[in-house]
C-alpha cells in the first residue's frame, strides 16, 4: 500500500531569509523557535560594507539604533548582527515589539522568516521490498565496490537532515560524532515518530550513502525538526560544522562531501555565499559568517520533487563542486516526480529506494532525497580514487562519466565509469 505524506516531503521543508552570523558566540536559534512565528530581520537604512560603506559607520548606526530601543524601552532578544554582506539585525521578539521596532529611527524594514513548504514524497508500506541490488547496480556502486574495490575509506560525508538513528544496526561503525543544532545538543538522533513528518528522512538518507561508500564515514547532523521544518540560522550553522567540527582549522575533521535532501524555492544570498566561500571560491573578505575554506568539498543536493524546471535551492546554486541531482524510476528514465531543467546535472535512482530508518527497521520511499545520497556516496569514492582532484573537478568527473538517459536530465550516475574513466 501506498500513501502520500503531505508537509513531510523527502526534500524536507526549511524556513528560510537571508543573513550570515557574525564571528561572536550567540547562542544558535532552534527550528522549534521558528515554529513561534517571531523571528526577524531588522534592517537599517545605511549600507553595508560590501555596498560600499565603512565597518565602523555601520557600528556606529546600529550603536544609535541600540540607544534608541534602550530609551523607547522596546525589548526584544538579540540574536544575530549583520556587517558585510547586510547591514541588519536577526532578532526575537514578539508582534508588539515587533511594530515599536518598526517605529524606531534608523529602521528600513522588518519582515519575518519565510515559511517553505516543499512537495509530498511517497513511502511504500506492506507488501514486498523492491530489490535493492537493482538500483544499486544502477548506479555502478556494486561495479566499483566489488570488481574495482573502490569503498571511500578516509572519506567523510555529513548528512545535513533530520537527524540519524545512531543505533541501527546497519549503520554501526559508519558514524563520525555530529551535532543536534535543533535541540542545540550532541545527540542528533532522529525525534518524533512514524505518525509525526518526515520520521527516518534522515536515517535513510544516511543509509544510502554507507552502502554506495561502506568504508566512508558519515557525520550525522540534526537540522530540521520532527516536521522537517528547519531556518537559515540553523542551516548555516550546520554548514560551518559540517566543514570544520571542531572549529580549528588545523584539524582534518571536515567533511569532504556534504548531502544536503533540502530543498526551498526561496533563493538566498545567504546560501550562495556560504556555499561558494566554504567551497574555495570568493565570496568577498566578508566577517559575518567564519566559515572554513574547503577546494575539496564537494556538495549534493537534491533537485526536488516538483515535476517541472522550477529551480530549488541550494540546488541551483551555481557554485563550484555543488551538483545538483534528479531522480530517475526503475526504468531508468527521468522519475515524473522529478525536478528538471538545465539546472539539474545528473541524476540518480529515486523511485522505491530501500534503505535503513529508525528503530533497526528499513522502508522504501521515492525522491530526489534518495538520489542525491546516492551521488553523495559516489562522489566520496571519487574523492577517495582521485585525492588530487579539486571540488569541481569531482563534480565533472562525476557528471561526464554517467550514462545517458531519456527525459529532461540527460545523465544518470555511472560510478563505475565515473572511477575508471581518465578526469
Amino acid at each position: 500500500m501506498k500513501k502520500s505524506l503531505s508537509a513531510a516531503a523527502m526534500c524536507s521543508a526549511l524556513v528560510l531569509s537571508l543573513g550570515l552570523a557574525t564571528a561572536n558566540a550567540q547562542e544558535a536559534v532552534s527550528a522549534s523557535e521558528a515554529e513561534n512565528s517571531d523571528l526577524y530581520f531588522v534592517e537599517l537604512v545605511g549600507k553595508p560594507v560590501a555596498d560600499g560603506n565603512t565597518l565602523a559607520s555601520v557600528r556606529a548606526e546600529k550603536s544609535r539604533f541600540m540607544r534608541a530601543a534602550a530609551l523607547s524601552g522596546v525589548q526584544f532578544t538579540q540574536r544575530r548582527s549583520y556587517d558585510t554582506l547586510f547591514n541588519r539585525y536577526a532578532v526575537r521578539a514578539t508582534a508588539s515589539q515587533r511594530a515599536a521596532l518598526a517605529r524606531l529611527p534608523g529602521v528600513a524594514r522588518i519582515w519575518q522568516v519565510d515559511r517553505i513548504s516543499l512537495p509530498d514524497f511517497e513511502m511504500s508500506s506492506g507488501g514486498a521490498a523492491p530489490d535493492l541490488a537493482t538500483a544499486i547496480a544502477m548506479t555502478g556502486a556494486s561495479i566499483a565496490q566489488s570488481e574495482l574495490g573502490f569503498t571511500g575509506a578516509g572519506i567523510k560525508v555529513a548528512v545535513l537532515d533530520t537527524g540519524v538513528d545512531l543505533k541501527h544496526p546497519a549503520l554501526a561503525g559508519h558514524l563520525l560524532p555530529g551535532w543536534d543544532f535543533v535541540d542545540n545538543d550532541n545527540d542528533p538522533s532522529e525525534v518524533g515518530d512514524q505518525l509525526t513528518g518526515p520520521y527516518g528522512h534522515g536515517t535513510h538518507v544516511a543509509g544510502l550513502v554507507s552502502l554506495v561508500a561502506p568504508d566512508a564515514k558519515i557525520i550525522p547532523i540534526r537540522v530540521l525538526d520532527k516536521r522537517g521544518m528547519g531556518n537559515i540560522w540553523v542551516l548555516a550553522e550546520a554548514l560551518a560544522f559540517a566543514v570544520n567540527p571542531d572549529g580549528d582549522p588545523k584539524t582534518a575533521d571536515g567533511a569532504d562531501v556534504i548531502n544536503l535532501s533540502l530543498s526551498t524555492l526561496r533563493e538566498t544570498r545567504l546560501i550562495s555565499s556560504l556555499l561558494k566561500k566554504a567551497c574555495g571560491g570568493d565570496s568577498g573578505d566578508d566577517k559575518d559568517f567564519p566559515i572554513s575554506v574547503n577546494p575539496y568539498l564537494v556538495v549534493v543536493a537534491a533537485a526536488g520533487n516538483g515535476g517541472d524546471d522550477t529551480r530549488q535551492y541550494p540546488a541551483a546554486e551555481n557554485v563550484d563542486g555543488l551538483i545538483a541531482v534528479g531522480a530517475t524510476t526503475v526504468d531508468d528514465t527521468l522519475a515524473s516526480f522529478s525536478s528538471r531543467g538545465s539546472w539539474v546535472q545528473v541524476a540518480a535512482p529515486g523511485q522505491a529506494i530501500l534503505s535503513t530508518v529508525p528503530n533497526g527497521q528499513y522502508a522504501t520511499w521515492s525522491g530526489t532525497s534518495m538520489a542525491a545520497p546516492l551521488v553523495a556516496g559516489e562522489a566520496a569514492l571519487v574523492r577517495a580514487h582521485f585525492p588530487k582532484l579539486v571540488n569541481k573537478d569531482i563534480a565533472r568527473q562525476v557528471i561526464r562519466m554517467s550514462v545517458n538517459i531519456s527525459g529532461d536530465v540527460q545523465f544518470r550516475i555511472d560510478a563505475g565509469l565515473a572511477l575508471t574513466g581518465t578526469p
